[in-house]
């Protein structure tokens, strides 16, 4: 009886620490849920330091955070809209820089067209003056031939016809054929600037170049038919004589200085100077064309002036 009695108490020895399968399941549910976003705090426990506490409450939650995509991020996918923008302000910008650009040039293109005018009504200011002296240089040229050419038909005696015939020589020896100051014009064609002009006073002096180039054409026609005279009459008389008259005998020759010296010896027969004549004759020719040349400039360069100080205010 006594054996029976320990095996039937023996049950009752267990710990009294055992769980129960009641209190289990409560314990488990008493534990913070994986997915409950409002316990983002471990509990607090005894093993874990100050510091590894306070980096647990700020670290966030790789779960929790959000994610804004910026509108500019590499994988956000822009509307045509934003290509058209973007496209229509690069465009403005250029066309923008391109307008102002052209401004800045067209400024600076003027300043130089108006300088360069302004050197160029300078250089017809001279010109002006020395075809002023031209003309009236040549204009006696041509009487002196004139003169000359009568004397070879004269019934002069010797000794007069000697006078007069060494006093138009010397006195056609002065030459004066006129040369444009045509360095503003060589420097605008050189450099390009010419482009710069307006039509129409490109056009005006580019005519004054033209009949400059006709002047230089017919002075080379007379300058040809006067070395050739001198040439000729050099084969027939002896002009050492005449370096008695001083040292600018061309233009300060007259008849009472002429008959203080010793004159050359002329040819008994005049005859000898028909080639002489022949060359002064085509001479005269070519000098009459040359001296309407130069009025024809004279005339078109009073008209060409006032018409440049008007248009660029000079």
């Amino acid at each position: 009886m006594e054996e029976n009695q320990n095996i039937n108490e023996q049950p009752q020895d267990k710990p009294a620490e055992e769980e129960q399968p009641g209190n289990a399941s409560e314990t488990i549910s008493a534990l913070p849920n994986a997915g409950d976003k409002a316990s983002t705090v471990p509990p607090p426990s005894s093993n874990l330091s100050a510091e590894d506490f306070s980096k647990t409450e700020i670290e966030p939650n790789a779960e929790t955070m959000e994610v804004h995509k910026h509108p500019h991020h590499v994988m956000h996918k822009k509307k045509w809209s934003e290509y058209l923008l973007e496209f229509f302000m690069l465009f403005l910008a250029v066309f923008l820089g391109f307008i102002a650009e052209n401004i800045r040039e067209h400024s600076v293109n003027k300043e130089i067209e108006k300088r360069n005018v302004e050197s160029f009504v300078s250089n017809l200011r001279e010109d002006s003056a020395s075809l002023i002296v031209s003309i009236e240089v040549n204009k006696n040229r041509l009487i002196f031939l004139d003169s000359l050419l009568v004397l070879k038909s004269s019934d002069l005696p010797d000794h007069i016809f000697r006078q007069r015939f060494i006093y138009y020589m010397l006195k056609l020896g002065y030459l004066n054929y006129f040369l444009s100051n045509g360095s503003t014009f060589e420097q605008m064609r050189s450099s390009g600037t010419l482009r710069l002009l307006s039509h129409d006073v490109l056009d005006s002096i580019l005519k004054y170049q033209t009949l400059y180039s006709n002047i230089r054409r017919q002075g080379e026609i007379c300058i040809a038919w006067w070395n050739k005279s001198i040439e000729k009459i050099s084969e027939r008389i002896d002009l050492v004589p005449l370096s008695q008259l001083g040292t600018n005998p061309l233009l300060d020759v007259t008849y009472q200085k002429l008959e203080a010296i010793q004159l050359p010896e002329f040819p008994k027969d005049r005859d000898v100077l028909k080639s002489y004549y022949n060359w002064r004759m085509n001479e005269r020719i070519a000098q009459a064309y040359y001296n309407e040349k130069l009025n024809e400039q004279l005339h078109y360069l009073r008209i060409l002036l006032p018409f440049l100080q008007k248009k660029y205010h000079l």
